[in-house]
């Protein structure tokens, strides 16, 4: 959390002009470094996964599964982001502020408004990983697509990048990244 707390404090330092005291959080600015700090090992479990299941050799599927995972955490998350958004922005008072009193209020502060949280600076801890996770359910379906594509017109074991083997290995990866906001959860409620 103190990682993504820098980050989001480097990007405000050099660009203060986008920061005012109310204008929430938006999860693009978490999650895109989020998503690149962990790069690599999500490249390697998806490596893992169609090595296993193809029984091909590591260096064969390297090169296309990082391409596509460079892609999809570029292109694929920030278009899971603006759905998210737009779902948001056509939700009946979904960019407003509508405290966290309730549980029906909380449920709705870090599902609908996941994309961008509205500042309630004493729960953002909290409020960060669980839209985070939100956020990993539109960029599984996409990365799956966009990997799966990009993977494909690659290698030449194109057929290795079947929809099955891609979906499987997207799970994977998604379910390291989950466990890590999972972590961080914990680490916020403690």
């Amino acid at each position: 959390m103190r990682r993504l707390f820098l980050i989001f404090s480097a990007l405000t330092f050099f660009y203060p002009s986008y920061v005012t005291a109310d204008a929430g959080l938006p999860m693009l600015v978490l999650g895109v470094p989020f998503l690149v700090i962990l790069l690599i090992p999500v490249c390697a479990i998806e490596v893992a996964v169609i090595v296993r299941r193809s029984q091909l050799s590591l260096t064969h599927l390297w090169k296309p599964v990082a391409l596509a995972n460079v892609a999809s955490t570029f292109i694929g998350y920030p278009l899971a982001w603006l759905l998210q958004l737009a779902i948001e922005f056509i939700t009946p008072r979904g960019g407003n502020a509508l405290g966290l009193g309730t549980v029906w209020n909380r449920v709705f502060a870090v599902t609908i408004q996941s994309a961008w949280l509205i500042p309630y600076e004493t729960a953002l801890g909290w409020m960060i990983p669980i839209a985070g996770m939100v956020g990993l359910v539109p960029a599984f379906f996409i990365s799956v697509w966009l990997e799966g594509t990009i993977e494909r017109k690659m290698s030449i074991h194109s057929a290795v990048f079947s929809n099955v083997n891609v979906r499987a290995a997207n799970l994977a990866s998604y379910l390291f990244l989950f466990a890590i906001l999972v972590i961080l959860l914990i680490r916020a409620l403690w």
